[in-house]
C-alpha cells in the first residue's frame, strides 16, 4: 500500500496540502476564494471530493480556510478537523451567519488523533498573535515500518519544530521570503512567518540528526514580490556546504497557484 503526496496550493492565496493512503486521504488546509475554485480544484487534482475523508486545518486565516471552502466540506460531506482552541474563532470568521447544519466538525486537542489508517500529532507553531496555529506529523504504518510525514506552513520560529522534523521521510515547510528582496519589498505580515536563510538552518540541524533521509524537502508558501525559487533552494543548498555535508535529498518548490507533481513515498 502507497502513501502520497502533493500539493494543490501554496501560497497567501490559498493554502491546500493532500495526503493519500488506499484506504484514505486527507487535506491539510482548505483556503479558497470561492466555492467554484474549490469544487473546480478538488475534482482536478483528485479522483473525487466525496473520497476526502477530512480537512485538517492549521488555522483560520482565510488563505488556509474560508466560508467558500466550508460551503464545499458541507457538501461532500467531508470531516472538517480544527483545535479545540480555534472552534470559536472559525464560526466568528468564516461561517458568515450561515448555520452549516450538516457540516462535520471535529475537534481535537494537544493529543495524537486518527483520521482512518493516518495518525496525526499536532505541533503548535508560532504564528500571528491570536490567531493559534499548527502543525503536524502524519504518521503511517505499512509492512511493519512507520513513515512519517512532517508538514509546517505558517510560523517564524522553527526551535520547537526541530525534533519533529528528524528522520521524516517527507519535509512540507514554510520558506516564505528573502531578507534581501522584503528590504526592497517591506511586509509587516512577514515578521510572523520563515525566511530563506531560517528554513535553510532549521533543515540542515533537522538532517544532521537524522538517521535516514526523507525522500523529499518541499519549501512552500513562498511570497510572490518577496521570494524566488531559485534564491530558496539556493539558500538550502549553501546552507548544506557550509554545514560540509551533502546530504542526498531532493528539494522542491511548491507551486503557488497550481498543483505540484504526486510525491510517492512506498
Amino acid at each position: 500500500m502507497a502513501l502520497y503526496f502533493k500539493t494543490i496550493r501554496s501560497s497567501s492565496s490559498g493554502n491546500c496540502l493532500a495526503i493519500r493512503t488506499e484506504q484514505n486521504q486527507i487535506l491539510v488546509d482548505c483556503g479558497f476564494s470561492s466555492q467554484k475554485s474549490c469544487e473546480y480544484a478538488l475534482h482536478e487534482h483528485l479522483s473525487k471530493p466525496s473520497d476526502v475523508d477530512a480537512v485538517v486545518i492549521t488555522h483560520n486565516h482565510g488563505d488556509h480556510i474560508s466560508y467558500s471552502s466550508l460551503r464545499i466540506m458541507e457538501k461532500y460531506g467531508i470531516q472538517v478537523w480544527i483545535h479545540e482552541d480555534s472552534i470559536s474563532q472559525l464560526i466568528e470568521k468564516h461561517f458568515n451567519g450561515y448555520r452549516f447544519q450538516s457540516l462535520q466538525v471535529k475537534l481535537f486537542s494537544d493529543s495524537q488523533f486518527r483520521v482512518g489508517n493516518l495518525s496525526l500529532q499536532p505541533i503548535e507553531l508560532p504564528h500571528q498573535p491570536g490567531y493559534p496555529t499548527y502543525g503536524y506529523v502524519i504518521r503511517y504504518r505499512e509492512r511493519g515500518r512507520c513513515y512519517k510525514v512532517a508538514v509546517a506552513g505558517d510560523f517564524y520560529d522553527g526551535s520547537g519544530l526541530l525534533e519533529h522534523l528528524i528522520n521524516a521521510d517527507l519535509v512540507y515547510v514554510e520558506s516564505n521570503h528573502d531578507p534581501h528582496l522584503l528590504e526592497l519589498y517591506p511586509n509587516y505580515n512577514s515578521r510572523f512567518h520563515m525566511n530563506n536563510p531560517n528554513t535553510a538552518q532549521l533543515l540542515c540541524d533537522a538532517l544532521s540528526r537524522s538517521r535516514r533521509m526523507p525522500i523529499a524537502v518541499i519549501l512552500g508558501h513562498l511570497s510572490l514580490q518577496r521570494n524566488d525559487e531559485a534564491i530558496a533552494i539556493n539558500e538550502v543548498r549553501e546552507a548544506m556546504i557550509r554545514w560540509g555535508r551533502n546530504w542526498d535529498c531532493r528539494i522542491y518548490i511548491a507551486p503557488r497557484y497550481e498543483a505540484s507533481r504526486t510525491i510517492t513515498l512506498i
